[in-house]
C-alpha cells in the first residue's frame, strides 16, 4: 500500500509541503498562484500525518526543510529552485510534460 506521501504526489499534479508560518513557503505560494499554477499544499502543521509525510519526505528530498514542491511526482525543490524554474522557464516545461 502506497504511504500517504507517495498518494498525495502521484494524485496531484503540483503538490506544496509546507508550513503556515515560513515565509518562505508564502513566497512560493503566492508565486505560483500569481502565475495561475493550480497546486495542492499540504500544511505539515497541521496534517494528521504530518509526521510520516516528513520522514518520508526526508527520503524523497534529502531534507526536511519546507517548502518542498514535487510536480509529476518529481521533486522541483524549495523556494529558490522553484522560483529560479518559473524565471527560466522549466517550471512550464515540467508542468506540461505533467500533464
Amino acid at each position: 500500500m502506497d504511504s500517504t506521501f507517495e498518494t498525495l504526489i502521484s494524485n496531484h499534479k503540483v503538490v506544496v509541503f509546507s508550513k503556515a508560518w515560513c515565509p518562505y513557503c508564502r513566497r512560493v505560494l503566492s508565486a505560483l498562484t500569481n502565475a495561475e499554477v493550480d497546486h495542492e499544499v499540504i500544511d505539515l502543521d497541521y496534517h494528521p500525518e504530518a509526521s510520516q509525510i516528513a520522514s518520508d519526505l526526508r527520503v524523497a528530498a534529502g531534507r526536511t526543510s519546507v517548502p518542498q514542491i514535487f510536480i509529476g511526482g518529481e521533486l522541483v525543490g524549495g523556494c529558490d529552485e522553484t522560483l529560479a524554474a518559473m524565471s527560466d522557464g522549466s517550471l512550464k516545461t515540467l508542468l506540461d510534460a505533467a500533464s
